[in-house]
């Protein structure tokens, strides 16, 4: 849960390192494991929409019980043509 505007949120959760918002989650018994996996949007988008919900599910498998941190997530958004909402 970034709230930051990019380029700043890969970097900081609600205002905090994004390390300590995962120690954080797990001291607080919401996650098992509160590392980080870190991935960018590319990752995520693929050649068509199947191959994104392929990757999509994966990426979000491997992050299970951890903090997922997805840089430029707003281009995920084709709506907005790429641009900040």
């Amino acid at each position: 849960m970034c709230v930051q505007t990019p380029p700043h949120c890969s970097h900081n959760c609600l205002g905090w390192p994004k390390e300590i918002y995962g120690k954080i989650l797990k001291e607080l018994r919401f996650l098992k494991d509160g590392s980080i996996v870190y991935t960018k949007s590319g990752d995520i988008k693929g050649e068509g929409s199947a191959q994104s919900i392929k990757n999509a599910k994966r990426i979000i498998k491997s992050a299970e019980n951890k903090v997922l941190v997805i840089d430029e997530a707003y281009l995920l958004n084709d709506t907005g043509n790429g641009k900040y909402s």
